[in-house]
């Protein structure tokens, strides 16, 4: 029954989905109602849990499969995405928002979860609530939140190939992971957001969602996508002892053998390695301090 609701969910029109995202208010109060208010709090507080946090397009999905090789663990990749993603700029401007859409919704969202599924642990890798690391830090205290990156350079050539930030702006992509991305009113700028060249923009976009969650998250561990991909020891020692969980070595591999969901079926941008020197400048400038700081090169090459 719950395959076919999700089958179903996945054919509706992107509309309703939206629509029914911005019923969060409703479904919070409705949880809060029904929910016994004292296993909600044990069981949230007796619940080992974790968060990767990071911008669109750094590889949450193959990570999330590694995670859930564990049989007992549920780790959930972008979930509630539209709630999250239209609250975003308020939040993301507000952290006493950020705090309540927590506290009354989200926090009866991952308990229903659990209260379902029973796991010996519960996670969630994603980019959708890259501002909502504190709140989540002040929600579940017992919770170990992680910042997933992966090489800017990267990220953008993936973005850019998803055609996903033309047309207008972030704001009105059909794609959920880029709503409610663009500068603030007052945010200092090289020049307006209306005269920034997509290929810009797209910079703007992976540095602010960097920014974002060191700023809020100073000292949460960083984890580099690289490396999960590349370095099973790396996984073990960052990731599954740290958390837990029950995978093994061949359990990592067996993961990382099957093709992510929303992996792009065709690449239309022109890799990193053929970026033309203004657009290598161009990321240099807007990124470059950001690569710096969690541990990459700034120009193409380095």
């Amino acid at each position: 029954m719950k395959t076919l609701l999700r089958a179903a969910y996945s054919k509706m029109p992107y509309g309703l989905r939206v629509a029914y995202g911005r019923l969060w208010p409703l479904r919070g109060r409705f949880y809060r109602m029904t929910c016994p208010a004292r296993d909600v709090e044990q069981t949230l507080r007796d619940t080992p849990m974790f968060f990767l946090l990071g911008s669109g397009r750094c590889g949450t999905m193959i990570i999330t499969r590694i995670l859930n090789s564990d049989p007992n663990a549920h780790v959930l990749h972008e979930p509630f995405g539209h709630a999250d993603v239209l609250t975003r700029p308020r939040a993301r401007l507000h952290p006493e928002y950020a705090r309540y859409y927590v506290q009354h919704y989200r926090r009866y969202e991952i308990y229903r979860q659990i209260r379902r599924t029973r796991p010996s642990c519960y996670g969630e890798v994603s980019s959708r609530p890259r501002v909502l690391g504190r709140a989540f830090q002040d929600a579940f205290p017992q919770a170990r939140l992680f910042i997933l990156v992966r090489d800017g350079r990267d990220t953008v050539s993936s973005a850019l190939n998803r055609h996903q930030l033309k047309h207008g702006g972030f704001e009105k992509t059909s794609d959920a992971i880029y709503r409610g991305s663009k500068p603030a009113e007052n945010e200092p700028l090289d020049k307006p957001w209306n005269e920034m060249t997509h290929f810009e923009r797209v910079c703007w976009w992976w540095n602010d969602a960097y920014r974002t969650l060191l700023d809020q998250l100073p000292e949460t561990p960083v984890i580099k996508f690289e490396k999960v991909v590349s370095d099973w020891t790396y996984v073990q020692t960052h990731l599954v002892r740290p958390l837990g969980l029950a995978l093994d070595e061949a359990d990592w591999q067996n993961a990382l053998a099957t093709r992510s969901e929303n992996a792009a079926a065709s690449y239309v941008v022109r890799p990193t390695e053929e970026w033309t020197r203004d657009e290598s400048e161009t990321f240099d400038r807007l990124c470059g301090t950001m690569m710096q700081r969690l541990g990459y090169g700034g120009a193409v090459g380095q």
